[in-house]
């Protein structure tokens, strides 16, 4: 019987008002995973190389670089890296 007697005590929610429409993002870029598996040791290098915050985009930057036989990308890759270390 308390279980009807909560119900018609509850008061009825109040809309919220209105808020600005949301701005439209632009659409993202399809990503997919692409793993590897590293020792600990390896691990501990890259975040040493980049810093904790930019391992991804560093072995991704590195990664791109040399698939695609860029020079210029990797040395800049090793240039940001050491930035941001300092």
């Amino acid at each position: 019987m308390t279980e009807k007697k909560k119900a018609e005590t509850r008061t009825p929610k109040t809309k919220k008002a209105e808020t600005a429409p949301k701005k439209e993002k632009a659409p993202k870029e399809d990503l997919v995973v692409f793993a590897i598996r590293l020792t600990e040791p390896e691990r501990k290098a890259i975040h040493d190389a980049a810093g904790p915050r930019n391992a991804t985009q560093f072995v991704r930057a590195v990664a791109l670089a040399a698939a695609r036989e860029d020079d210029a990308a990797f040395k800049n890759a090793i240039s940001e890296a050491r930035k941001l270390r300092a």
